[in-house]
């Protein structure tokens, strides 16, 4: 929905294009729901959060989030050969590209994205080592995040819903 309600100056500031483009939503091949109106949903919401007393400043960073989900969603964490063994890397200008619009959406440094990604940090009574993550791992540490992610702004709105309506009664 928000792929499609934005307006064209949101999903530039987003960096947001079709839903077709990103991975977390375009497993299905499915776009469209008959009946379903993007637009007018999209309205509906954003009449929901200004009759929840959200403001425009929150809203867009409701939006930000779940752009940037859909983002990271987008880099796909690939595989480098090294002495160490394979271990996971950012390289292809598409997954940098990806990973540098999810920072900017969440608000985070693109570096250290990455390095949470492909590293994990260990650290012993007195030295702290940095091991490279498999591909493997950091596509599932990536996943983590982006369900974190959706799944604590979802229990975030949800509170928030409930507490106008509390206000009401």
């Amino acid at each position: 929905m928000v792929t499609k309600g934005a307006t064209d100056a949101q999903r530039a500031e987003l960096g947001l294009g079709r839903a077709e483009e990103y991975f977390l939503v375009n497993q299905s091949g499915c776009y469209t729901v008959d009946g379903w109106d993007d637009d007018a949903e999209y309205g509906a919401m954003l009449a929901a959060f200004e009759r929840g007393k959200r403001s425009a400043e929150r809203q867009a960073q409701i939006m930000a989030v779940l752009a940037g989900v859909l983002h990271l969603g987008n880099g796909q964490i690939e595989e480098e050969t090294t002495t160490e063994g394979d271990i996971a890397a950012v390289k292809s200008a598409e997954v940098v590209k990806a990973l540098e619009a999810c920072s900017k959406c969440l608000g985070v440094d693109t570096e250290g994205l990455r390095k949470v990604l492909c590293e994990r940090v260990m650290q012993t009574k007195t030295e702290t080592y940095h091991v490279k993550r498999t591909k493997a791992e950091a596509s599932f540490g990536r996943d983590a995040v982006a369900k974190t992610t959706f799944n604590n702004l979802f229990l975030w709105v949800v509170a928030r819903v409930a507490e106008s309506l509390d206000e009401r009664n």
